[in-house]
């Protein structure tokens, strides 16, 4: 399964990743890290990867929650994984949800800055504003 995981990854990505592959794999005699990748079925896994440094694992999960993974799967969590722990040029999942977490309370905090301004608004400078100067200005 790795074998053809691995086969799959230096097929479909480029040739800078596999070296970088090659790099991570390879013994520290030999110039590399000493990294193994190893299959495991975790409980709940929302990135289908996990590196362990101190013990130097790639862990790749082996199925998903309902079907199995095929080698083509397996070699894309192979390259989440090499981009986000060796290359670092890609984000890792937990600053992915902080970052989409503070856009979403941005945009909120905008919608009631927004909703404030429309239900109290400045004199002429919206339509109910410019309606409510009016109405004032007919009972003064």
């Amino acid at each position: 399964m790795i074998d053809r995981m691995i086969s799959t990854f230096v097929e479909k990505y480029p040739l800078d990743l596999s070296v970088v592959l090659l790099q991570t794999l390879a013994f520290p005699s030999q110039g590399g890290r000493g990294y193994r990748i190893e299959m495991f079925n975790p409980t709940v896994d929302m990135d289908g990867w996990e590196v362990d440094h101190g013990r130097k694992i790639i862990r790749i999960d082996r199925t998903g929650l309902v079907s199995n993974y095929s080698s083509a799967d397996h070699a894309e969590y192979l390259k989440h994984a090499i981009e986000t722990e060796f290359l670092k040029t890609r984000a890792t999942l937990l600053s992915r949800i902080g970052w989409g977490t503070g856009k979403v309370l941005l945009g909120v905090v905008e919608g009631a800055v927004g909703l404030v301004g429309i239900i109290v608004p400045e004199p002429g400078t919206t339509a109910g504003g410019t309606i409510r100067d009016c109405l004032f200005r007919q009972f003064l």
